[in-house]
């Protein structure tokens, strides 16, 4: 369940729009998102100034990066289970930029953890210089999360991960 505390009407569509589309490409697997009331969050988004991100995050205990204009952390128990998610975007952010932070980190908030250089069309591209601007998942996006939710299992360890990859990534779509 996706909470949303802040923002503008037009980053709630968005946010809305996102997860009808992530949904699709869901499908067949364990998980579905949904966009719901306060009470009831699994992944919260805020918006706030960039200056309130140390103390919202530290109510969490999470520790952010200095400087960056959105941040995903991940609260899990003992067996990997996800139990609370934190997505803070700075309220700031002209909306093109602030929209591909909110998928950016939104998308974080499903797994892959880290930003990478090497797929500019990719939510999770930063290349330390250029973040991404994409504000729908690319083909690598879309890949990645229908695998890790349809041929992964938590625990999973490397060398099952990586023949499990051989056998499947080129057949996703």
């Amino acid at each position: 369940m996706i909470t949303i505390v802040g923002g503008s009407m037009t980053d709630r569509l968005f946010i809305e729009e996102l997860i009808v589309n992530w949904n699709q490409i869901l499908v067949g697997t364990p998980i579905q998102l949904e966009y719901g009331e306060e009470n009831q969050t699994d992944i919260g988004i805020t918006f706030s100034e960039r200056a309130n991100f140390a103390k919202i995050s530290a109510k969490y205990g999470f520790q952010i990066v200095d400087g960056g204009v959105g941040f995903a952390g991940m609260i899990v128990d003992h067996r990997h289970h996800a139990r609370m998610v934190l997505v803070l975007i700075d309220e700031s952010l002209p909306v093109p930029e602030r929209r591909a932070t909110i998928a950016q980190e939104l998308y974080h908030t499903l797994g892959p953890v880290n930003d990478s250089p090497y797929f500019p069309a990719s939510v999770l591209f930063e290349d330390g210089e250029t973040a991404s601007s994409a504000i729908e998942l690319a083909l690598v996006d879309r890949k990645l999360i229908k695998f890790l939710y349809t041929y992964l299992e938590r625990g999973d360890q490397q060398h099952k991960m990586r023949d499990t990859f051989d056998k499947y990534w080129d057949d996703l779509e």
